[in-house]
């Protein structure tokens, strides 16, 4: 089973440190990074863009997907090859994990990825670097030569007021060094009682759906002992001479009851529609003594 890995954090949270140490530890044939500074600023350069920007968010999308399904190079977009090639150069073989390092400051960012890791059947596995925004800020800084791309500081801002780390596990970048952290990851990545991602919203529909069914199964097993003993009773009541004839009657009375109701009874109904069988009885008791 495959494995996606995400590692989030805002700019200068330790990131592109992290990577950077993973890279020596791992094999090569079995690990795949998709960074996405790397891939904005080959199809970017300099220039820092909307369209810029959400075309590297597609390109790392497709890319993604096309590793863990295994994609040959051909069926990736023509635009996006290159970069493809570069990440992962050898078209015999396939990595076992890979690994995404952006932002992801919104959850449905990360959302989007779970999804790919869904459909893959792979392992999803998502952590954060969590680090103070003044930490962040002296870090990004400090590295202005290393990159040509540079984002804006009041983007930084204003990620950090609507970063949501919501089903990330957070790891403290202040307080645990590049190498460590790596260690634990590679610890967690590694755990062979790993399961591949599921849907949780269907999940979740699925387990509803199962509850209500079984909520309806129990409702109607007890409805039909509501009219067995509203049954009974009539019987006890009738004179005894008349209970032969009735028989047929009270079987096609109870039928056409359990048949009504079947989809509509709850638990709290149930007293209800017996009570309701029984007035029919009687009703019908009437007709047969009539005729």
């Amino acid at each position: 089973m495959k494995r996606l890995c995400l590692l989030c954090g805002l700019p200068g949270s330790g990131k592109t440190t992290v990577i950077e140490n993973m890279k020596q530890i791992v094999s090569k044939e079995e690990v795949a990074f998709v960074v996405f500074d790397e891939i904005l600023e080959e199809l970017a350069g300099q220039e820092f863009t909307a369209e810029a920007w959400h075309a590297a968010q597609r390109a790392m999308r497709l890319i993604v997907s096309g590793l863990l399904k295994e994609c040959d190079v051909n069926e990736i977009p023509e635009a996006f090859q290159k970069i493809f090639t570069r990440i992962w150069p050898s078209p015999e073989i396939f990595p076992s994990v890979v690994f995404v390092e952006d932002n992801f400051y919104y959850k449905s960012m990360r959302a989007t990825f779970r999804r790919i890791a869904i459909e893959t059947n792979s392992a999803y596995l998502c952590w954060y670097l969590k680090c103070s925004a003044d930490v962040c800020t002296e870090r990004y800084e400090s590295r202005k030569e290393r990159y040509q791309m540079r984002v804006p500081k009041e983007t930084i801002n204003k990620m950090l007021e609507l970063a949501v780390w919501d089903g990330a596990v957070a790891i403290n970048s202040e307080e645990l060094s590049a190498v460590e952290i790596c260690e634990k990851m590679r610890q967690e990545y590694s755990d062979p009682s790993l399961l591949p991602a599921v849907d949780l919203q269907k999940q979740s529909e699925e387990k509803l759906k199962v509850s209500q069914q079984e909520c309806l199964t129990n409702a109607n097993h007890q409805l039909d002992i509501a009219l067995r003993k509203a049954t009974s009773v009539f019987l006890s009541a009738v004179p005894s001479s008349s209970r032969g004839l009735l028989s047929k009657h009270i079987t096609s009375s109870k039928k056409a009851a359990l048949s009504s109701a079947r989809d509509l009874v709850t638990m709290e109904n149930i007293d209800e529609v017996a009570d309701a069988y029984a007035v029919s009885l009687w009703k019908m008791y009437a007709e047969v003594n009539l005729a």
